[in-house]
């Protein structure tokens, strides 16, 4: 399964939610991968802090691009994606 959180405005909780989901399933025993596909990668920021202190997360996190995420393939497990915010038009 993969599940994207997405919003056209920034500081929304797209991150926090990516990272708290990606947790909750990697807890129930879920395989999972977050794709962070935000330039500031802050997904990715977590997982370098929880590393420094010795708590890492259970589950990967990728920085990605548009072009690799549009390569994703269904498969066992889940793929959470955070994304940057967007413009609405």
């Amino acid at each position: 399964m993969i599940v994207a959180f997405v919003h056209t405005k920034g500081g929304v909780g797209k991150t926090t939610s990516s990272v708290m989901v990606a947790a909750a399933a990697a807890a129930a025993g879920v395989a999972v991968t977050l794709y962070d596909a935000d330039p500031q990668r802050s997904a990715c920021r977590w997982a370098e802090i929880a590393e420094q202190r010795g708590d890492p997360l259970p589950f990967p996190i990728v920085p990605a691009t548009a072009k690799a995420l549009s390569e994703l393939k269904e498969f066992d497990g889940l793929a959470v994606i955070d994304t940057p915010p967007g413009t609405a038009k």
